[in-house]
């Protein structure tokens, strides 16, 4: 008996190490073919000489986080939310979703390269929206977490034109006011 207890717990290993290697292969098939997906709607956005449609915008969107989500862990992943975010916000209609996925890296990685850089596109997807209130938050956030950051002149300057209730029409004619005094 014991003989037979021996047996059956050596095979249930054996049947556990063959299934783990086979869901390890399955993963790597998996990233290589969601890669490959991503590689040739990048060739095709290269092709039309980043002519970005809507209909490959949305597909690339997709495969972006799709891959993401799936392989969290993987460091392509931030890359992918990120590139995610920035076709996102060319798309009209879908500048929230482009804060969704920057939101993705300065919240889950803020120590990453790509973090400042989120924030502030953040900032400009709600701007484009309209809602300069969260845009402006959005800038604030920029300038109090990354003070040094080579952008933070420019996310001044959009942190102020957020808060400036003065219209369009009045800002255009100051600043062409400006640049004729300077001219004279």
């Amino acid at each position: 008996m014991r003989k037979f207890i021996v047996a059956f717990f050596m095979l249930a290993v054996l049947v556990s190490l063959v299934s783990c290697e086979q869901k390890e292969s399955q993963v790597v098939d998996r990233k290589a073919e969601m890669k490959t997906s991503i590689d040739s709607l990048e060739s095709v956005l290269k092709a039309a000489e980043g002519d970005l449609d809507e209909d490959l915008g949305l597909q690339m969107i997709d495969a972006y986080v799709g891959y993401a989500k799936e392989f969290e862990a993987d460091t392509a992943s931030v890359i992918y939310w990120y590139k995610a975010g920035e076709i996102a916000q060319n798309i009209p209609g879908k500048e929230l979703y482009a804060v969704t996925y920057f939101a993705n890296i300065f919240e889950d990685h803020p120590n990453h390269a790509l973090a400042p850089q989120s924030v502030f596109l953040s900032g400009v997807a709600f701007d484009k929206m309209g809602d300069k209130e969260r845009a402006a938050v959005s800038f604030e956030h920029f300038l109090e977490a990354y003070p040094s950051h080579d952008w933070a002149p420019d996310a001044q300057a959009m942190l102020q034109m957020s808060t400036d209730t003065t219209d369009l029409d009045t800002q255009v004619k100051a600043w062409l006011e400006n640049a004729n005094k300077t001219q004279e």
